[in-house]
């Protein structure tokens, strides 16, 4: 891997040429900022207006005329709640959080968009135009030299699972002197196509150290590291690796994953099966392994959606009531016949299979 290291900005990095068409509207972008030694703010979505104006947390007003990836990292700070500085008219970022560089000017502050850095992305935040749906990454070098390759780790996991089942993570490289994608490698006018590396092409990364709530692994060869059966409970999963000789590491973002019981619901029923519209309230019983929201859906003979009722309910024997009216409020019609649609999802995302139930309006 060649020596490069994502922008460092400083005043003279505006003579670049990474500047995009100008946006004519707001537009939305995500905003991660990842410090030396934290998470300051995971992935944030922002808006930033098509001609932006601007304070750092020094009280200076900063005027400019695209949606830029300084503007994003301001409005971030908004959201977040953190304080950031800039010099040079904004085109040196010195402090985001309480984090700055240090005099041997390791720990300076970053950015890459889309996980593409220097070289690729080589002009001031202040100066590169964002585009619709970019997500941009903040962090510290902690290369002096600016000689190592810069990489961000990417964890890939499932999020749910259910009780007694392996957790398996593997950390892999996004390269932050590549583009990940076709549309950023037409973006900037590459033409080496060995500078488009697709997340399916990420190599591994060993002796990444994965952290499962308060305990931590280490990968392997393959950058995989497996924990048999956690308990049951909700862990926060990320990975990070210290600079070596050859390359520095982003870590990467966290992701909270689930275990627990999978979850059913069973012995669905409805009753009255036959009903007489604004007399009789057909009531869909069922059972429930664990607290879940269940989705109740009548369609008519034509098997449009004539209503839809979403309730909470908790675990155990359980029930939801419809009143025989569409959603406009008014009685179905009578001598028809309807289809009920039963379902339930935790707070987890776990969904059930539907139940369909058969009713008649007399």
């Amino acid at each position: 891997m060649p020596h490069r290291r994502i922008l460092l900005m400083i005043a003279v990095a505006c003579l670049g040429a990474a500047v995009i068409v100008p946006t004519a509207t707001a537009l939305t972008a995500g905003v991660r900022v990842e410090a030396s030694s934290g998470t300051i703010a995971s992935l944030t979505p922002v808006t930033v207006s098509a001609t932006p104006s601007f304070y750092d947390s020094n009280g200076n007003l900063y005027r400019t005329k695209t949606p830029n990836a300084l503007a994003a990292l301001a409005s971030a700070a908004g959201i977040r709640g953190f304080t950031w500085e800039a010099a040079y008219e904004g085109t040196f970022v010195t402090n985001i959080a309480g984090f700055t560089s240090l005099p041997d000017w390791s720990e300076g502050w970053v950015y890459a968009v889309n996980g593409a850095g220097y070289p690729i992305v080589d002009v001031a935040a202040i100066d590169f135009t964002l585009r619709d749906g970019d997500e941009t990454l903040w962090t510290q070098s902690p290369d002096a030299t600016f000689a190592r390759a810069s990489v961000a780790l990417v964890t890939e996991l499932d999020t749910t699972y259910t009780s007694g089942e392996d957790l398996t993570v593997t950390v892999k490289a996004d390269d932050l002197a590549k583009v990940n994608n076709q549309a950023d490698y037409d973006r900037y006018g590459l033409t080496d196509p060995t500078q488009l590396e697709k997340p399916a092409d990420f190599p591994p990364v060993e002796g990444a150290t994965v952290h499962v709530g308060s305990a931590t692994y280490t990968t392997s060869s393959d950058g995989t590291v497996t924990i048999a059966a956690p308990a049951d409970g909700s862990y926060l999963v990320w990975a990070e690796k210290p600079m070596d000789v050859s390359t520095w590491y982003v870590r990467s973002p966290r992701t909270l994953v689930n275990f627990g019981a999978e979850l059913t619901l069973t012995g669905a029923s409805v009753a009255p099966a036959k009903f007489v519209p604004g007399k009789a309230r057909p009531t869909v019983r069922f059972t429930l392994s664990r607290p879940a929201r269940v989705k109740v859906q009548i369609r008519n003979a034509k098997n449009k959606t004539i209503r839809t009722m979403l309730v909470r309910r908790e675990a155990g024997e359980r029930q939801v009531t419809w009143n025989g009216r569409r959603a406009d409020g008014k009685l179905v019609p009578r001598r028809a016949r309807y289809t009920l649609r039963v379902s339930a999802a935790d707070t987890w995302g776990r969904v059930t299979p539907v139940t369909v139930l058969k009713l008649q309006a007399k």
